[in-house]
């Protein structure tokens, strides 16, 4: 991940400076853009006057690449490495509630205190909505919201994102709220799991709850977060499926089955999911697994999908409704 912070307009230029100069390009990854939420610390230190002068920050600069990537050619190139967004801060620091209804709008948030998770979320979401529709209509690439949320503090900050969010970072407290973890479910919202950086910081390898998620069908992944921290060696992924494999007792394909999730949830461009995990890596269940490439059992993931569909006939009495909105990776494909 890299980090814009909001403070000024000109922090994308200064970012995609750095990243050209240092050729940080690489085929073999992709970006997540994070925004740490500090608009109260920014705004007692006078360098912002409203929430409003923010999101202008943030999103201004990749309105105008867009439309103009000629006058801005490092923006231009830097945004063809992004894949998504993420919301980052320290979930476990109380805030106070507040009635969303009566929130002013933004150009109108001017208190020395940080707008709701829910406030935030809303508008970041908007704004990569508009920006997303632009950059289709031009042809470009887009991006995803994924931001952090259920490593602690408030249950709503899960429930926000399972409204705005393509998928979440976390997910501790889903445990806690078998409701919310149950629409995460059914809806297969992306959920990737660091073991080790809970361990360090919230819970323990033991209480982890990435073993409950995996038997009960979420989908969930393996990640890290924060590596130069959290881990000791080069290779601080295999540390994470390494400890996972023995503390939780995880089989070969158990593993297998996360490495498969963990694609199918990047924001890798299709042509590179398909020579991951096939052609057809779209459909669910046996029919959009090869074998071959996945090490997946055919038989595991016909028993997810069957799982699935019994679960979404019980909900909508066998049918899927056509006016709501299921991410096409994770459609299920009723009788």
């Amino acid at each position: 991940r890299v980090s814009i912070y909001g403070r000024h307009p000109h922090e994308w230029q200064r970012l995609a400076h750095w990243f050209k100069q240092h050729r940080v390009y690489s085929d073999n990854v992709r970006w997540l853009v994070q925004i740490p939420r500090l608009f109260a610390l920014y705004r007692r230190l006078g360098l912002l006057q409203s929430f409003q002068q923010m999101l202008d920050n943030i999103f201004t600069p990749l309105f105008e690449a867009t439309m103009h990537p000629d006058e801005h050619p490092e923006v231009h190139l830097l945004l063809q490495q992004l894949v998504g967004f993420d919301s980052v801060d320290d979930e476990s620091v109380a805030e106070p509630r507040h009635e969303l209804a009566r929130c002013p709008p933004p150009e109108e948030w001017v208190a020395e205190q940080n707008p709701p998770y829910a406030y935030y979320s809303f508008y970041l979401y908007a704004n990569l909505y508009t920006l997303n529709r632009l950059r289709e209509a031009r042809g470009l690439n887009s991006f995803v919201y994924r931001p952090h949320a259920g490593e602690a503090g408030d249950p709503e900050h899960l429930a926000v994102c399972y409204l705005f969010a393509h998928g979440v970072n976390h997910g501790l407290n889903l445990r806690k709220l078998p409701a919310l973890q149950y629409l995460y479910y059914l809806t297969q919202t992306a959920v990737a799991m660091s073991p080790l950086s809970n361990n360090a910081l919230f819970v323990e390898l033991t209480r982890n709850p990435l073993p409950l998620f995996f038997k009960r069908g979420l989908n969930v992944s393996i990640s890290t977060d924060d590596p130069l921290q959290f881990h000791l060696t080069r290779e601080p992924l295999m540390e994470e499926y390494s400890v996972a494999m023995q503390v939780f007792r995880l089989s070969s394909p158990d593993l297998c089955e996360l490495a498969r999730n963990s694609v199918l949830q990047s924001g890798f461009e299709p042509c590179v999911k398909r020579r991951w995990l096939g052609e057809r890596y779209r459909q669910r269940g046996p029919r959009g697994n090869d074998i071959s490439r996945t090490n997946v059992p055919n038989i595991r993931l016909r028993f997810r999908e069957e799982c699935l569909h019994d679960e979404i006939r019980f909900v909508y009495g066998g049918l899927l409704p056509h006016d709501i909105e299921v991410l096409p990776t994770f459609l299920p494909q009723l009788d």
